[in-house]
């Protein structure tokens, strides 16, 4: 099926699961589901780990995500994102400011206080990814 230029796929596993496979420039390739309804147990417990926990990539370092009417808009360390039906462009954050700047004026949010944190999300993006090309 395809939404708005994004191609997506439903598969069926067996008889209560699902897999959603994801458009090409999407973040999670595929993920799997099923119908029944999850336990607001489980859900509070997965949310809590996302939230605090230290292997969670959540707690790591900054991901910031916006729908656009064109596309999406995303912060994933230093890297900004521009995802558009059958493109993506990416450009490296150099700076502090810059990386403060992004945050108020593709996301709304001012957080100047993100300046102190610029080291530290600096190293963690190029422990997982390198640096990235342009």
């Amino acid at each position: 099926m395809s939404v708005a230029g994004y191609d997506f796929r439903l598969e069926p596993l067996d008889a209560d699961w699902w897999r959603f496979h994801n458009h090409a420039l999407g973040g999670a390739p595929y993920f799997d589901f099923t119908l029944e309804t999850a336990s607001d147990a489980a859900l509070n417990t997965t949310c809590q780990w996302l939230r605090t926990s230290p292997e969670s990539i959540f707690t790591q370092f900054p991901i910031v995500q916006r729908h656009t009417p064109d596309g999406l808009v995303i912060i994933l360390g230093r890297t900004l994102r521009r995802i558009r039906p059958g493109e993506r462009t990416q450009t490296l954050i150099e700076t502090a400011d810059a990386f403060v700047e992004v945050l108020a004026g593709e996301f709304g949010l001012d957080l100047p206080e993100m300046r102190a944190l610029w080291p530290a999300i600096c190293a963690k993006h190029e422990e997982l990814f390198g640096q990235p090309a342009d």
